[in-house]
């Protein structure tokens, strides 16, 4: 699928966050940069079935049995599946992973902003994810910004889903 993207889109489309595509040239979608860039990631509200809500500290999943949601709007009631909170730990990597999806370089100046001078590096979990990417070269490392390769780029989903544990 990917290799199709390239093929049809890559010359006429940017990309930006991972799988939503613009003309070169205008901007990306702002609704999306809201939620995905480091220096914003702003509360994320979805409704519908199968939706999901998300901060940065806690995130809940509608219903996606059709007849269980109906039932819940007709009840005035959320529709909500599952709700639950972030360690500290924890919003500092879904942070990172979710600026890994924006394939735009991760400056840690902006991370430090974010998070009390804390850098992205110092971070067990993602410093670790860091080290086994650059041994395989998907990324690099400049001038305290992370950058992606052509070929983490078209792996982000599956790098965001694994290394982060």
């Amino acid at each position: 699928m990917r290799d199709l993207i390239d093929k049809y889109l890559a010359r006429e489309y940017n990309e930006h966050p991972t799988m939503y595509f613009y003309k070169k040239n205008t901007y990306p979608e702002k609704w999306k940069s809201l939620i995905t860039d480091l220096n914003k990631q702003y509360p994320e509200i979805a409704i519908g079935l199968g939706g999901s809500s998300k901060s940065i500290s806690s995130e809940m999943i509608n219903i996606t049995n059709y007849k269980q949601y109906k039932e819940s709007i007709i009840k005035s009631q959320l529709p909500c599946h599952s709700i639950r909170g972030f360690s500290n730990d924890q919003k500092r990597i879904n942070a990172f992973k979710m600026a890994l999806s924006s394939l735009i370089p991760v400056d840690d100046n902006v991370y430090k902003a974010k998070f009390d001078g804390e850098s992205f590096f110092t971070n067990k979990t993602i410093n670790h994810a860091l080290t086994k990417l650059q041994l395989r070269k998907l990324i690099f490392i400049d001038n305290n910004r992370f950058f992606l390769t052509k070929e983490a780029a078209i792996l982000i989903e599956s790098i965001i889903n694994t290394q982060f544990c």
